[in-house]
């Protein structure tokens, strides 16, 4: 997706402009090192299908005529990357149990990821089914969502915003867009620090930070704060990742971010840890200004 999408936005406001970026990494992620020998794979006229030992991932053929416009070459080749995804996430998290929390099962008891394309909701996925929608405005510009819904079937839910969002943002953009942490060339941090932490922006910048490691509620997405949200909590768990380690990190999300797995698998309490982070975030301090961010997304 090129910055001339953004043509147009700058008028609406800053935010909105920023709150569309979560989803761009499509094929940033290497799919070199995927087993293929271990999945076997069928078609008929409604769907495709991957099929494991342990899960069956199914694209609907109608979902698969809005897909394919991503830049995949057929279905298989977009199923193969679904599952290299989740082999890099099970890798990463050792969440190997997901699975069985899933309710959607073959008769050999196989987990089925189902794979739906819409237009009237944000891209989600559906607990305790497994079922992943996409959607069809974000695949129009050229988004791809699978891999930070992936993120949030592997890792389950978690009752504390940030984490939830954050980690999927995290894995999307950090880990499976080969560590490209970036808004078209610049680093997100830099966006943070020089953009939302502008004077102009200080109350609603103030109001969202409230709620940044303590947003305990999974849907402040859809609150007030909406897409920006995905933005600060990507940074944050950037850092938790980079400072702590991702194992560290994986506890507190499953402790749905208590105060006291923050201080059992980090060592200090939450208020600490997002002070180190604004802190981390002032190193960009007049890297660019608004108005040049303005600009340069605006080409």
């Amino acid at each position: 997706m090129k910055k001339r999408i953004f043509r147009g936005t700058v008028g609406i406001g800053v935010f909105l402009l920023i709150g569309i970026i979560i989803g761009f990494s499509i094929f940033g992620f290497s799919m070199s090192n995927i087993n293929k020998q271990s999945y076997s794979y069928e078609e008929d006229e409604n769907s495709y299908s991957l099929i494991s030992d342990e899960y069956i991932i199914c694209v609907y053929a109608d979902a698969w005529i809005d897909i394919g416009k991503l830049g995949y070459n057929n279905a298989l080749e977009f199923l193969e990357y679904c599952a290299k995804c989740i082999e890099h996430l099970v890798e990463r998290t050792n969440k190997t149990d997901w699975p069985d929390e899933l309710t959607n099962t073959s008769e050999d008891g196989k987990a089925i990821i189902k794979i739906c394309t819409v237009d009237d909701i944000t891209s989600r996925v559906l607990f305790p089914e497994g079922n992943i929608y996409l959607n069809k405005d974000n695949i129009q510009m050229g988004m791809s969502d699978i891999e930070h819904e992936l993120t949030h079937l592997v890792m389950g839910e978690c009752e504390e915003g940030t984490l939830s969002e954050g980690f999927a943002a995290y894995m999307e953009h950090i880990e499976f867009g080969a560590n490209n942490f970036s808004l078209y060339g610049l680093n997100i941090d830099v966006v943070i620090q020089n953009l939302y932490l502008d004077a102009k922006y200080e109350a609603l910048t103030k109001d969202i930070l409230s709620s940044v490691g303590a947003a305990h509620d999974s849907s402040i997405k859809h609150q007030q704060y909406g897409q920006i949200f995905y933005v600060y909590a990507c940074s944050y768990v950037n850092y938790l990742v980079s400072t702590y380690g991702i194992e560290a990190v994986v506890e507190i999300f499953e402790a749905s971010g208590s105060d006291s797995a923050y201080q059992t698998y980090i060592g200090k309490d939450m208020l600490s840890i997002k002070s180190e982070w604004l802190e981390y975030l002032k190193q960009y301090e007049g890297e660019m200004s608004a108005e040049e961010i303005i600009v340069y997304l605006s080409e």
